[in-house]
């Protein structure tokens, strides 16, 4: 199978507390692989995602204690339409967040999933695609929100 073809990038502010937020409306077509992350400032707070009427799956969840909280989700597109995605942090908090969705096409689906955490330093982690020609999605949460003073 050929590499997976990178469409578009759709992505919601990660300036403040304010949930849901919501990418702009963009275009996808049938059969689209969407993957979605969001992240959250601190660890206390569970995300969601939605939109497109579609199913998503969550691929990964990183929370330790006293750290960011990142998700990471995946979804097939069902049908070409345009439409928006929604993350929702809860409880409704003071902790910055936001989302991006990434679309792929002509995708043979999602295989591999992989997490890793680390309180100091560099995280590495060791990843084995299922298949040649994979695309790698990489979520880091290192959030130390600050006012930029």
């Amino acid at each position: 199978m050929p590499a997976p073809t990178f469409v578009q990038e759709a992505e919601t502010v990660w300036n403040s507390s304010t949930t849901p937020k919501t990418t702009a409306s963009f275009s996808v077509v049938a059969n689209d692989v969407l993957v979605a992350f969001s992240i959250a400032e601190t660890n206390d707070e569970a995300l969601s995602v939605a939109g497109g009427s579609l199913t998503w799956t969550e691929r990964q969840q990183v929370n330790v204690l006293d750290y960011t909280r990142v998700y990471i989700w995946t979804a097939v597109v069902d049908a070409d339409k345009s439409m928006t995605v929604a993350f929702t942090n809860v409880p409704a908090g003071d902790n910055f967040f936001g989302g991006n969705v990434l679309t792929f096409r002509s995708s043979d689906g999602v295989g591999a999933s992989a997490k890793t955490n680390v309180a100091d330093g560099a995280p590495t982690l060791d990843l084995t695609t299922t298949q040649a020609n994979s695309a790698i999605i990489v979520a880091n949460g290192d959030w130390n929100a600050a006012d930029g003073a």
